[in-house]
């Protein structure tokens, strides 16, 4: 929001000087049509200022008039609160306000609350992984296409890998591993929890700069899996042996 320094209308000037604390911020400002001045102050700093405004012209200027200007900002909110109630929860404000207030929390509520989801099915074993250690991830190379057609030759395509972790809990997918020429790789958890263990498979044509990705394959998956037997990696490290026992 702009802050003017302003005068009245007034005769035989041409122009304005303004200070401020002291000093010429502006030499020259060019009055208004009837002569008034209209300074931008917004781009003060913080603080009182002592702001002087002098009229002039060819013939030189007039006395310097002075005033006291403070710019401060409010401070923030603090103790923000709802008023418990018998009746339960109200804001203090007209009670014309409550209804809509009501209708507007009604509406966030339905658009942010999602049907619980389906239950997960736990893969068939989980492999423990204490800190600090890995277990191998392996596959069978890819050699066909999505239309049965064999791989075309490495001279007109790259294929490579990309391994991937999911949150057995949250679904969220974090990467370990992208552009993987063997077909294999030592996983390493980040974080404690329980994961499954996912690889796409990424053919990079020649002369292009994207690859064409596959699905991910993951690990919950028996129709992927070796021998149909689906497994996850879990990384929850228990509490140590009790000791001086007496």
């Amino acid at each position: 929001m702009a802050v003017y320094l302003v005068t009245n209308a007034a005769a035989n000037v041409t122009k304005y000087e303004v200070t401020v604390d002291g000093v010429v911020v502006a030499p020259a400002v060019v009055p208004q049509a009837d002569g008034s001045l209209k300074y931008d102050g917004s781009t003060l700093a913080s603080g009182s200022h002592t702001c002087g405004v002098r009229a002039g012209n060819i013939w030189g200027w007039s006395a310097l008039m002075q005033l006291i200007f403070s710019k401060a900002f409010p401070v923030d909110p603090t103790n923000l609160r709802f008023s418990e109630t018998p009746g339960g929860f109200i804001m203090k404000r007209s009670s014309k306000l409550i209804w809509p207030l009501v209708l507007l929390w009604a509406v966030v509520f339905l658009l942010c609350w999602q049907a619980p989801a389906s239950a997960q099915t736990a893969p068939s074993v989980w492999y423990v992984v204490e800190k600090g250690q890995w277990k191998t991830l392996g596959w069978d190379a890819v050699t066909q296409l999505t239309d049965n057609d064999p791989l075309p030759p490495a001279t007109e395509a790259t294929l490579s890998y990309n391994v991937s972790v999911k949150s057995f809990k949250t679904g969220a997918i974090i990467a370990i591993g992208s552009g993987i020429t063997t077909t294999s790789l030592e996983i390493v958890l980040p974080q404690r929890g329980k994961y499954i263990a996912g690889v796409s498979a990424q053919l990079l044509y020649a002369g292009e700069t994207i690859p064409i990705v596959s699905a991910i394959s993951w690990s919950e998956d028996p129709t992927v899996c070796l021998d149909g037997k689906t497994f996850g990696l879990q990384f929850q490290t228990g509490a140590k042996g009790p000791k001086q026992l007496k």
